[in-house]
């Protein structure tokens, strides 16, 4: 669910949004992916999309993509414990890039993982072909009504915010945050402008953005083991 909070910004008036499964998470989530098809444990990938095409070269892609996530989250929340058990000024440079870049990678990574499993769905997929491609907005919408199986609306929702933040990470706003670190645990923080003379400012626990990536490929039933 998104909660939406007041605040302000250098003098803008700002609208703050976060984004909460209703799970606690304790600081850390990862992408969950079965036993056996992960490299993390050192096994054979070898993911299977339902109720769709089982070419294995998409899907073999989808769970590099995945597994590289988990590798960069282990990275952020290592040094996001590094920062704060930091007792020297400044702290280890390298836990501020693993952080920083760490959280515009895991993004970037969760937005490929989203818009390649719209290109699996989309009926006259063919790889390589331009004009298939579409943005994660036109997939969004088209789950509304085209998935096999119902999608909920944190899951809606987590299409939408996973697909805004990562356009202002790749925009003139993607400087905001690269000085700030989450108190309790590793934060997604992003700003850019909304309405007139008004910015909308992200702030979602990066577990809890993991935990609802997690809960959407559940609900579309991506790999085997999710099948009823």
């Amino acid at each position: 669910m998104l909660e939406f909070f007041q605040t302000d910004v250098d003098g803008y008036k700002a609208t703050e949004i976060c984004f909460h499964t209703g799970r606690d998470t304790g600081g850390e989530a990862y992408i969950e992916i079965p036993l056996g098809r992960s490299l993390v444990h050192g096994n054979v990938i070898d993911p299977v999309v339902m109720n769709k095409k089982k070419n294995f070269m998409e899907c073999d892609a989808i769970a590099q993509i995945m597994d590289f996530c988990n590798i960069t989250l282990r990275e952020i929340y290592a040094s996001h414990k590094g920062i704060k058990s930091s007792s020297a000024q400044p702290f280890s440079r390298e836990h501020k890039v693993k952080y920083h870049v760490g959280i515009h990678t895991a993004i970037n990574m969760l937005y490929k993982t989203l818009f390649f499993i719209a290109l699996l769905w989309k009926e006259d997929f063919l790889p390589g072909n331009s004009k298939n491609m579409l943005s994660l907005r036109d997939f969004t919408d088209e789950i509304r009504t085209k998935m096999p199986v119902p999608i909920s609306q944190n899951a809606l929702e987590l299409c939408d915010i996973i697909d805004h933040i990562n356009h202002l990470f790749q925009s003139e706003n993607m400087f905001y945050g690269f000085n700030m670190f989450g108190d309790s645990f590793p934060t997604v923080l992003a700003a850019g402008p909304w309405r007139e003379n008004e910015l909308i400012v992200h702030n979602h626990a990066l577990a809890q953005l993991v935990v609802g990536f997690n809960d959407f490929i559940k609900e579309i039933e991506f790999f085997a083991e999710d099948a009823k």
